[in-house]
């Protein structure tokens, strides 16, 4: 189990619309959109919180495919691609849009110090041709990891800005983890380098943990008041980073979020063929992680027109935008579990966009976030979800 952690491993981008979701692969897009092929169980749970108002946020519970339950033995091994092959060039243009991470995760880079002017820090998390470890699922917590938590595109204002590509960068220095956004610059094809830094962790202190790619001037930047995951008191707040004429940072704080309502949430779907060809039996868990109780939830359930139910509750039809609501979670306290169990039959001959079928239920506060105060509505609980993928 992960230890709670109120602001851990954001999606940052928001297109109108609060979605989220997370796969067990290595990139990702940013939304609900991109259905990507992730394995023989795609089970994922995500704790997404949106600030919304002149500027978006979003933050997300991650759950790393190696912490899933995975399908019974009898389960048949999935056909996937041959990750080794060469991509083609709609595969390259596909990966460019994803951003800079894949190019970064074990690549050298010469970045910043993590904290200026302290040699001792420098002297752990290093400065030249650091090899980056991949921390965008799941934080290395060996001393002296340096990793690469996020990357995604901004607009920064002044001589220093224009579009750019900003990364958030880890190092574990004991048993804290420091943080600093940096400006990228993409040499050469596939290769980055590290130009100005935007803002850094204060050891024992203010933390920066989570960017947002925002239609203003500037970049999102969620922060704590300092490292403690585990923690259930600490002030989060959002502000806007770009950079003035002179190219110097220019920090706004836009809101505070109140810590209240976080907790860490799971929802988890396993699937097992039955010895009938093409009937599944899908489970789904809901558990409350802790550390707060939860209240005021809603859970959906929909699927592909591929998967029909055979006895279970009735699923709604996702591709024409239909879900199922399968009940309230109210009261839902901590180490509280709620489950679910489905008879399907899957016609994955019928799957016509080279997409896999796919099971998905979600989990969302029932107040609207429009009801909310203004400048930041508040903390709103976005989509959290898990997703099954079936293969032949």
């Amino acid at each position: 189990m992960n230890t709670p952690d109120p602001m851990k491993q954001i999606f940052a981008r928001y297109t109108g619309e609060i979605t989220a979701t997370s796969t067990g692969d290595a990139d990702r897009l940013w939304r609900r959109a991109k259905r990507r092929r992730i394995g023989q169980v795609a089970a994922a749970g995500v704790a997404a919180l949106a600030l919304t108002g002149s500027a978006t946020w979003a933050f997300q519970q991650n759950v790393a495919p190696e912490e899933q339950e995975t399908a019974a033995e009898e389960t048949p091994e999935p056909t996937v691609p041959d990750e080794t092959s060469t991509p083609t060039e709609e595969q390259e243009d596909y990966l460019d849009m994803l951003g800079p991470g894949a190019d970064l995760v074990g690549a050298e880079l010469d970045l910043p110090p993590f904290v200026p002017g302290d040699a001792e820090i420098d002297a752990v998390c290093g400065l030249d041709g650091v090899v980056l470890g991949d921390g965008r699922h799941e934080e290395p917590v060996e001393h002296g990891s340096v990793f690469l938590k996020e990357a995604l595109p901004g607009t920064l204002a002044g001589d220093g800005g224009g579009w750019a590509e900003v990364g958030l960068f880890g190092c574990r220095y004991g048993e804290e983890t420091l943080y600093q956004a940096v400006v990228l610059e993409e040499v050469q094809d596939d290769t980055w380098a590290a130009r100005e830094q935007i803002v850094h962790s204060v050891p024992g202190g203010e933390s920066p943990q989570y960017l947002q790619s925002t239609d203003d001037d500037g970049v999102l930047i969620g922060f704590a008041e300092r490292y403690d995951p585990a923690a259930n008191d600490l002030a989060y707040w959002v502000e806007s980073v770009g950079f003035d004429a002179a190219g110097a940072p220019v920090r706004e704080v836009l809101a505070e979020l109140d810590e209240a309502g976080y907790s860490d949430l799971s929802v988890q779907i396993t699937a097992t063929e039955t010895e009938e060809a093409g009937i599944w039996t899908v489970t789904l868990e809901v558990r409350n992680n802790g550390p707060r109780d939860i209240s005021d939830h809603v859970l959906n359930a929909g699927a592909d027109e591929e998967i029909e139910v055979v006895s279970g509750e009735p699923l709604g039809n996702i591709e024409e935008g239909i879900w199922t609501t399968l009940g309230e979670l109210d009261d839902f306290g901590v180490g509280q579990s709620y489950s679910q169990e489905w008879t399907v039959s899957v016609d994955a001959d019928r799957d016509d966009d080279g997409i896999s079928p796919r099971f998905d239920v979600g989990l969302e506060a029932t107040e609207p976030w429009e009801e909310r105060p203004e400048l930041v509505q508040t903390v709103f609980w976005g989509q959290e979800g898990g997703v099954y993928y079936f293969y032949q």
